[in-house]
């Protein structure tokens, strides 16, 4: 081989590894959506498509090459490296391809309705802002379960379950405040009676949701793991 023809060589390398680069990159791209997805098949394929041999040299051809037949032409090492780099980039994606997994998919807890009643002795303004006290607390409590979730899966097919309820206030004496909830779920449902001593209403209303919703969640949490396939 010819210096010249080495220069012909190593530029067409160049592009089919430019090539291969982009590819590599897709391919990683859509393994990261299947695993997002959860779909075993375009993950098998991905991983599959990153064992192909690649139709650029290994660099150590490269390499070779260019010892015998470069001459040490500076511009023709420039493109050497180059060309190293692009190998080790490749290299690199398909590692990360092949070790990718698609882990357990959690199954998806939606909070559907829940509304706050307050009786006498309580504050009304809690029927508006409760709620959503309410259901923050839930979010919080699946997303403690390694199995459940309360965000949105990317897969459509992902199993999902509901969860909705209401929470009743009322104040038992001037010194005490009293919760009442019952829950509903796709297996049943709990109920729950907390009550508490209070000394600050607006502060200890907050402690009496937050304990009467982690109070009903540990029962209904349990009770939709069991449901999870």
């Amino acid at each position: 081989m010819t210096t010249a023809e080495l220069e012909k060589w190593l530029k067409t390398q160049l592009e089919i590894g430019k090539l291969a680069l982009e590819a590599m990159k897709t391919l990683e791209k859509l393994a990261k959506e299947s695993v997002e997805a959860g779909d075993k098949a375009d993950l098998a394929a991905a991983i599959g498509g990153s064992q192909r041999p690649s139709k650029l040299p290994e660099q150590k051809e490269i390499d070779d090459n260019f010892n015998k037949f470069g001459q040490g032409n500076p511009e023709l090492k420039k493109i050497v490296e180059v060309l190293r780099v692009i190998n080790q980039q490749i290299a690199a994606i398909k590692t990360r391809i092949q070790a990718m997994k698609i882990l357990p998919q959690k199954a998806y807890v939606k909070t559907v309705n829940f509304a706050v009643k307050a009786m006498a002795g309580v504050d009304p303004l809690i029927q508006r802002t409760g709620p959503q006290m309410v259901m923050a607390r839930v979010k919080q409590n699946v997303d403690q379960s390694p199995k459940l979730t309360s965000k949105p899966p990317a897969n459509k097919n992902a199993q999902s379950f509901s969860v909705e309820g209401t929470l009743t206030l009322s104040s038992m004496t001037a010194n005490s405040l009293r919760g009442k909830m019952t829950m509903t779920f796709d297996s049943g449902s709990a109920n729950v009676e907390v009550k508490i001593p209070t000394k600050d209403a607006d502060e200890d209303t907050s402690k009496l949701i937050i304990q009467i919703v982690d109070n009903a969640m540990g029962k209904v949490i349990p009770a939709l793991e069991k449901l999870v396939k």
